[in-house]
């Protein structure tokens, strides 16, 4: 238990755990007040809590729900495709 808020590290640097195992459901708080979370979907996957977002590198580049049914990549500059595409629905705001 650590002492204090942010008071205490798992592991150090050079003595570190090797896995980890959470039950069904389990759920990750990140956060002094826990804003972020991880939840295990039961034989499904990960879910990342409301409309936050993993990011890549720095602020800027992220994968997010942006609203209920809208997924959102999102990049300073470039998002590289490096397989084949299929797109199974509508199309919009393509350059001709």
């Amino acid at each position: 238990v650590p002492d204090a808020s942010d008071g205490a590290a798992l592991g150090t640097s050079s003595l570190e755990f090797s896995d980890l195992f959470l039950a069904d459901a389990a759920v990750i708080n990140l956060g002094d007040d826990q804003d972020v979370t991880l939840t295990h979907v039961v034989d499904t996957g990960i879910l990342l809590s409301s409309t936050d977002r993993f990011q890549f590198g720095d602020a800027g580049t992220f994968i997010h729900q942006s609203s209920d049914g809208v997924l959102t990549i999102e990049s300073d500059t470039t998002v590289d495709i490096n397989a084949a595409v299929v797109f199974d629905g509508a199309l919009t705001g393509l350059l001709q």
